[in-house]
């Protein structure tokens, strides 16, 4: 299994381009945790998986919730945390 926590410091939110593009990878990571700083300095939390050629959204969190998922292992991330 492989997984892979993307960018605390991306500037902004990702564009429809950067978000997609993460399919074209040729490592196919099976899990990416996207951490997403907005202007204010809120985080969002959004878990991705691989299915088939494409990454699908499986859990999400916004600021002040908590991203909480039995795959890839279980695990809860409060975003308001970081």
């Amino acid at each position: 299994m492989s997984v892979a926590v993307l960018e605390l410091g991306h500037n902004g939110p990702w564009t429809e381009e950067e978000y997609f593009a993460l399919g074209e990878t040729s490592a196919r990571i099976e899990w990416y945790l996207l951490v997403e700083p907005d202007e204010a300095g809120a985080v969002s939390l959004r878990l991705l998986r691989l299915d088939g050629a494409h990454y699908v959204e499986h859990a999400v969190a916004t600021a002040g919730e908590a991203l909480e998922t039995q795959e890839p292992f279980p695990f809860r991330l409060d975003a308001s945390a970081l």
